[in-house]
């Protein structure tokens, strides 16, 4: 072996490790920001009253239909479509809506209907 494949092979693992470390990074970050608390484990009053706090608006007047909190809606985005409760809008123009499962929230701007059940 020469001294050029010892220094190439030192660089080829100093590589690998930092791009074994930098993924190992990114789907520990990925993986905290897709946490999912189901209701069982936490009190379901605590949500809708925090739900309350973040989205003030009890209103929403949508492509001349008016929804208020607490109504059944199907909300369809141009990726999903999910059937959930109206919880209200913010100042942001962020949409809060709950499911039996979990809490969504999505700009204004990406709705492409919603209707009423």
């Amino acid at each position: 072996m020469t001294y050029q494949d010892i220094i190439f092979a030192a660089i080829l693992a100093l590589v690998l490790t930092w791009l074994i470390r930098g993924i190992a990074k990114f789907l520990s970050f990925a993986a905290t920001r897709t946490t999912i608390i189901p209701y069982k484990q936490v009190d379901f009053e605590l949500i809708i009253t925090k739900c309350h706090m973040l989205f003030p608006i009890e209103s929403l007047y949508f492509k001349g239909d008016t929804f208020s909190r607490g109504m059944g809606v199907r909300v369809e985005t141009e990726r999903t479509s999910i059937e959930a409760t109206f919880v209200g809008v913010n100042k942001n123009n962020m949409v809060g809506f709950i499911t039996p499962d979990c809490v969504i929230s999505h700009e204004l701007d990406i709705i492409e209907e919603i209707i009423k059940l």
